[in-house]
């Protein structure tokens, strides 16, 4: 499992380790500016690189839906290991599948002390209605390959097997069924309202329903027009999401993480 991890320390006086989560069809690289404005806050960080991503590892269509947890579980135990032997906070950041991911780990260990605190980036704990329609798709079609949307510079695959959503469609369900159980601990939500496959107001009616008093939403400015990708689910970096979407989540971050805004 070792080809499913990156390690990238900071060269400042240490503060933090962050596991970071990228996600579905997307190039692990593809976190590389936030996991470089974590170091330049002073944190290791951890990347999680999931199986079907990355050189080194099997064709997205032989992924099982068990592998990607497992890879999950063994990054986690290897950063949490570091905090502890620092004596540092640990903190998580996950983008899509990969904030859905790290929810869906946190729930399976049953306790609130996994991370001190996380930053979940368009997670898909809350995937618009219309998706669903892949689901169904999936019982009758399984072989089927289906072309994605994800900007050239990030995608990893042109199409990808329906098998992945349904890992995708399981994990979500299984934490709306437990009701968001443990997954109350400080958290920040950065997602565009137009996001094209996550749901603003199904994220805000879950925090509501299941009380979940420690997260907070923070909505990005929707203007594609400064923005190089032209996707609103897309939002990873200054570029992908517009320099003023990118100071204000920086700055949020900051004062979040680390107690101090610039």
């Amino acid at each position: 499992m070792q080809n499913n991890l990156a390690y990238y320390p900071t060269t400042l006086s240490r503060k933090a380790i962050t596991l970071v989560a990228h996600g579905l069809n997307m190039k692990p690289a593809g976190m590389l500016a936030i996991i470089q404005w974590l170091n330049e806050q002073g944190s290791d960080v951890y990347l999680v690189k999931l199986s079907g991503h990355h050189e080194q590892s099997i064709h997205i269509k032989h992924v099982t839906p068990t592998m990607w947890e497992e890879e999950m579980l063994h990054v986690y135990t290897i950063a949490k290991a570091a905090s502890i032997q620092h004596n540092m906070p640990l903190f998580f950041v996950g983008y899509s599948l990969g904030a859905l991911l790290g929810q869906a780990m946190i729930l399976s260990l049953k306790r609130t002390n996994v991370f001190d605190k996380q930053i979940l980036i368009a997670p898909a704990t809350a995937v618009r209605n219309r998706s669903y329609v892949l689901k169904l798709f999936s019982f009758a079609y399984k072989k089927m390959m289906l072309p994605s949307f994800t900007p050239s510079p990030y995608r990893v695959h042109n199409f990808l097997p329906l098998t992945v959503f349904e890992v995708l469609f399981r994990n979500e369900r299984t934490i709306v069924e437990a009701q968001f159980n443990t997954l109350n601990i400080p958290t920040l939500i950065f997602i565009d309202p137009k996001d094209e496959l996550i749901s603003y107001k199904k994220l805000v009616k879950f925090s509501r329903i299941f009380q979940l008093t420690n997260h907070e939403i923070i909505a990005l400015d929707s203007n594609l027009k400064k923005r190089n990708a032209h996707y609103h689910h897309l939002v990873v970096s200054e570029g992908t999401m517009g320099k003023q979407n990118w100071e204000m989540v920086t700055q949020k971050m900051i004062a979040f993480l680390f107690g101090a805004e610039k």
